[in-house]
């Protein structure tokens, strides 16, 4: 049994982390509540990064900047395997992803891959609140891509990671 002390306890801590997403676990939950509000935590700090191979050199140094913060990434060029379960792997990992950055440039909004995954992620019931577009060319005509012409987009035309990071908390923790 929980007294009032652990409570106030989890309380100031929780008061500390300003900015970051945090969930309660009551211990005196069955297991599966326990594993539900573990499963939705996870997912907050998961993110699925949508970006054209062209693209790669650009976001790379972003994504190792957010993988060494509190952010799980899928990157499906780091994984090996058939082909063929490539797309089951990656709707998954989107299935799984909190947020889905959509690095936007000329060769993301021409490969169909890009909008494949994409559109999957917005044909989520509540992903159009997740879906992030993240522009990486001055001039892109964003009215083009569905989901971002309604999104307020994020910047990275500067390529400010620590600037993108804190823009990207902010969005997300808000």
């Amino acid at each position: 049994m929980k007294s009032k002390h652990d409570v106030i306890f989890c309380y100031v801590i929780a008061l500390q982390l300003r900015g970051k997403r945090f969930e309660t676990l009551d211990l005196a939950d069955p297991g599966q509540n326990q594993v539900d509000v573990i499963q939705r935590l996870l997912r907050k700090a998961t993110l699925f990064p949508c970006y054209a191979m062209a693209d790669k050199k650009i976001v790379d140094p972003l994504l190792a900047s957010l993988k060494s913060q509190e952010f799980s990434l899928f990157d499906a060029f780091d994984r090996p395997g058939p082909a063929e379960d490539l797309a089951q792997v990656i709707n998954q990992a989107i299935d799984d992803s909190g947020c889905l950055l959509d690095f936007l440039s000329r060769a993301s909004i021409e490969s169909r891959w890009c909008r494949i995954e994409a559109q999957y992620f917005l044909e989520k019931t509540d992903a159009f609140l997740r879906y992030m577009p993240v522009i990486l060319e001055p001039d892109l005509l964003l009215h083009q891509v569905q989901g971002a012409r309604e999104r307020v987009a994020i910047s990275y035309i500067e390529r400010d990671v620590d600037d993108f990071a804190q823009r990207l908390e902010a969005v997300l923790y808000a």
